[in-house]
């Protein structure tokens, strides 16, 4: 229920259970959360802009003109019964004595717990001028307006900062024909999530677009003149250097400061933002802390991402669930002026120690970076796009060791892993991330997949996946199976692996049903076939080369698992485990010419046959999934495998049995 403005005065409301105050993407995720897991709770939600909770993440590509205004706001409108909206109304006080918050209609609402949500607003430097019209910030939708307004009429912008916000705004600003220059007072532009050659690379690309650029010189003062009524306008900045740039606009990207007036005057623990513990609760056990107002530890965020890992976090805090909050590793994967720019962990170069490998790779204006603190991947970046990013980002934030050989194959080839699992989202684990920009895990996609979302476009509506810059839309491709790009083609290796299963099928199905080869009736016979598997030595031979193929599939199906062992594409290795599988029953033949044996002998024939038989199954199931509906192909490749898997566990322990056995007796 959304309350308008003008009845706030007259209505008196009822205490609520919780009572959030801030609508930006942070507040929506946490309203969402905690009113779908307690729907008995009563909630109230302040925001205090005049449009309804609308995706700040979009306003970069709106104040370029990418997308409609419309496309800011989500497609249907937010609504639960146990939710009030009460939007364009400032909370201007917390009276934690009585548990209640004044709105600046003078009114009091009383909660039982209370989240602030309150965001950061924009910083703006000391510098002489800063005050002056046709001085601009860019961090919401009236800025956006502004902007849109200014941009017809601008002939020269200047933007000062070169982090991501500063480069959206730049280039949106290059439409109309303005000249756009972009002053940067550290050396490289982005240099919090680049090196010198990434930055570089980007700034060239940037260039080519019509950019133009003053680094590692700051803006020492905004000129401006005195118009009618002594208004003064911008007319150009002074830079560090003592160089002077006309200009007409100037648009101030420099960062953020917390919103942390309202918990500083109710007397909460604030330093750069609000303190808060692993629970996301202030000093005030009643009164959380989420998003860019938020400091945990020595941190506060300024990325969407972990804000709304912290909203879900106190929203099942609230609900009475065991849930802690670590910190958060720093990521990015976005497009930059329609340069695709990634970036996670510790990649800042100047501050790191000798102890610290990296190795790179480039090819074009293709780069790539990673970082190791012995042996264990703490940072990458790259300029371009990389399927592997997604697999990458999961490694530094669970601190995975990378060995040696991989860091020679990145070296050679830019890629770490093998291609299957960079790009199949099946194979993550749960709390693997796969849109940033939303931070949607592989859990909450393959929830909805169960739930009947099982189309690129209705995962999207749903989870919110792929719905802002779109870089992970070809992993929702690739898991649904709805285009081209990710659906599994009807290729060579597809059909090789199908012909692989048939045939371990057929082979473990003959087995089973045909008699044992007869012995020779006569010892005069020049080749005897029984010889195989009577003579010692042949049979040595036959049983060692089983051995050693099967300790070869083995480890290859190790290597599906365990990432340390990947090397080279996925779908090679896997034909080659079914041909190894293939050759190991016709070997198997040759061993034993078809006799069982008894007792231990007889349980390690017979789970080899079944082991053939669900690999066999396996492999046909694999190359013919594209034939299958996307849910139906992926359950019915997991119940195989599965099967397949436990098969294996008794293998080893009963050719052990057998090898003692052998020679023991």
């Amino acid at each position: 229920m959304v309350i308008a403005v003008n009845t706030i005065e007259a209505e008196t409301l009822a205490e609520c259970d919780i009572i959030v105050v801030g609508a930006g993407p942070v507040g929506q995720r946490f309203v969402e959360t905690v009113s779908r897991l307690c729907p008995f709770k009563t909630v109230r939600w302040f925001g205090n802009e005049p449009w309804r909770p609308y995706d700040r993440i979009k306003l970069s590509p709106l104040l370029g003109g990418d997308i409609p205004y419309e496309a800011v706001f989500p497609d249907h409108a937010f609504e639960r019964n146990n939710v009030e909206q009460i939007f364009n109304c400032a909370i201007v006080e917390i009276d934690r004595h009585k548990r209640c918050v004044i709105d600046e209609y003078g009114k009091h609402h009383y909660y039982k717990q209370l989240v602030l949500a309150t965001g950061s607003s924009p910083h703006i430097p000391s510098i002489p001028g800063v005050k002056a019209k046709r001085v601009y910030t860019f961090r919401n939708l009236k800025d956006v307006a502004s902007l849109q307004a200014r941009s017809m009429a601008s002939r020269h912008t200047i933007v000062i900062g070169a982090g991501l916000l500063g480069l959206e705004a730049a280039r949106a600003m290059l439409k109309n024909s303005t000249e756009v220059t972009v002053v940067q007072q550290a050396p490289r532009i982005m240099n919090r999530q680049l090196d010198d050659k990434a930055a570089s690379i980007l700034q060239s690309g940037l260039e080519d677009r019509g950019l133009k650029f003053e680094l590692g010189s700051g803006v020492r003062a905004i000129i401006c003149e005195t118009i009618e009524n002594d208004r003064s306008i911008v007319s150009g900045v002074r830079l560090q250097s003592g160089k002077v740039i006309n200009c007409d606009t100037v648009i101030v990207c420099a960062g953020i400061k917390p919103n942390v007036a309202l918990a500083s005057y109710a007397k909460l623990s604030v330093s750069k933002g609000v303190k808060v513990n692993s629970n996301l609760q202030t000093t005030d056990a009643n009164i959380y802390a989420v998003g860019e107002c938020a400091q945990f530890e020595q941190e506060v965020v300024g990325l969407v991402g972990p804000g709304l890992e912290q909203a879900a976090v106190a929203a099942f805090h609230i609900a009475g669930k065991e849930v802690n909050y670590k910190g958060y590793i720093s990521a990015a994967k976005l497009k930059v002026a329609e340069e695709s720019v990634f970036s996670v962990g510790d990649v800042q170069e100047e501050y790191h120690s000798d102890r610290i490998e990296s190795f790179s790779w480039r090819k074009g204006s293709d780069y790539r970076k990673i970082y190791l603190r012995k042996g264990v991947l703490i940072g990458a970046l790259s300029i371009g796009e990389w399927s592997e990013s997604f697999q990458i980002q999961e490694y530094v934030r669970q601190g995975r060791r990378v060995g040696f050989l991989r860091c020679l194959l990145f070296k050679l080839t830019g890629n770490v892993f093998d291609e299957r699992n960079a790009t199949d989202i099946s194979t993550w684990s749960e709390m693997a991330v796969v849109c940033n920009c939303k931070s949607v895990s592989r859990q909450a996609i393959s929830e909805a997949f169960e739930q009947g979302y099982c189309t690129t476009q209705a995962l999207a509506q749903k989870t919110g996946a792929s719905m802002v810059c779109g870089s992970c839309k070809p992993l929702l491709d690739q898991f649904t199976g709805d285009s081209e790009s990710g659906a599994v083609e009807q290729s060579g290796t597809s059909l090789s692996l199908m012909a692989f299963g048939l045939l371990a099928l057929v082979v473990s199905i003959l087995t089973l049903l045909m008699t044992p080869f007869a012995y020779s009736d006569s010892v005069q016979n020049p080749w005897r076939f029984d010889l195989l598997w009577i003579q010692s030595l042949y049979k040595q031979i036959s049983g060692f080369s089983i051995l050693a193929l099967c300790l070869l599939a083995m480890l290859l199906s190790l290597s599906k698992r365990w990432n340390g062992f990947r090397i080279g594409k996925f779908v090679f290795w896997r034909n080659f485990h079914a041909s190894l599988g293939l050759l190991c029953l016709l070997l198997l033949m040759a061993h034993t010419g078809l006799h069982f044996g008894v007792n231990l002998n007889q349980w390690l024939m017979a789970n080899f046959i079944v082991l053939s038989l669900l690999g066999g199954v396996a492999a046909f199931v694999a190359a013919k999934a594209n034939a299958m509906p996307a849910k139906m192909a992926l359950q019915v490749r997991r119940s195989v495998n599965n099967l397949h898997l436990l098969a294996f566990w008794p293998f080893p322990v009963l050719l052990g049995f057998h090898i003692v056995s052998v020679y023991y007796f």
